[in-house]
């Protein structure tokens, strides 16, 4: 089988925080958070998120 490269990063991710989905405020808002208030890092394009 012929190996497989893949130099782009990808995050895996969620939106419910306490049963709540925050998937809109987040797009609305353009960010990203944890719900630990903990610093997110910033997705580029090409990025993968799953």
């Amino acid at each position: 089988m012929p190996e497989v490269k893949n130099d782009r990063p990808y995050w895996f991710v969620g939106a419910q925080w306490d049963g709540e989905d925050q998937l809109d405020r987040f797009i609305s808002e353009g960010i990203w958070a944890n719900g630990y208030h903990e610093v997110v890092p910033v997705f580029r394009t090409a990025q993968r998120l799953i």
